[in-house]
């Protein structure tokens, strides 16, 4: 494996964040709300349980990707043909909602809930054709640091306060279920989208893709 550049030392890594930079900015311009193209919840990680009932989680939507932005360095590696990318990410405001049936006192109930971060630390490696720019696969992304997730299950009229109160504590009692959840919706969402995006190739920059 060798870094792509005629540089060395700090100036490989300035030149390095600055790719992703510039990636990341392609992509705020191509991104969709994915709101329109719902994903399924792994099976494996659907269900959260609490004192009389649990939630069994169907759809997710997310919103606000376009929030992503690099933070710290980024790594670059060329191995066989492929440009791999690897750098923690950052995000604010992330939306997401999920259709969701409540099942309480032998009832089942259908929700929607929502689940908004205010700050997602997310560490991301991907790797795409150097010479086409396609062909994007996701191969790691993980949720470092997850703060502030507020916690939204609208629909219950004046019940409303209360029913929200004992869900949002049954939610909260279980934080690696809320941080695994959102961590595949964020995987999903990206894999999907990098299936469909178009990196910049070798063409598009040639002094960066220049190796000694």
């Amino acid at each position: 494996m060798v870094v792509f550049s005629r540089n060395k030392g700090p100036s490989v890594v300035v030149e390095s964040n600055r790719f992703l930079d510039k990636i990341l900015g392609y992509m705020k311009n191509v991104i969709v709300n994915p709101s329109d193209r719902p994903l399924k919840t792994s099976d494996s990680e659907k269900n959260v349980e609490f004192t009389r009932g649990n939630f069994e989680f169907e759809e997710g939507h997310i919103s606000d990707l376009n929030t992503l932005e690099r933070f710290g360095n980024c790594f670059l590696l060329k191995k066989d043909g492929r440009l791999y990318v690897s750098s923690n990410l950052m995000a604010t405001m992330i939306k997401t909602r999920f259709k969701a049936n409540m099942h309480v006192w032998n009832s089942s109930v259908p929700v929607e809930i929502g689940i908004c971060p205010n700050y997602v630390d997310i560490f991301i490696l991907f790797s795409y054709d150097s010479e086409t720019g396609i062909n994007g696969t996701l191969h790691k992304l993980e949720i470092k640091d997850l703060r502030d997730a507020s916690i939204e299950i609208p629909g219950f009229g004046i019940l409303n306060r209360a029913v929200n109160a004992i869900h949002k504590r049954a939610l909260k009692i279980y934080p690696n279920y809320i941080k695994n959840t959102l961590e595949n919706l964020i995987r999903d969402s990206i894999s999907k989208m990098f299936t469909e995006f178009e990196f910049p190739n070798k063409h598009d920059d040639v002094n960066f893709y220049s190796i000694e």
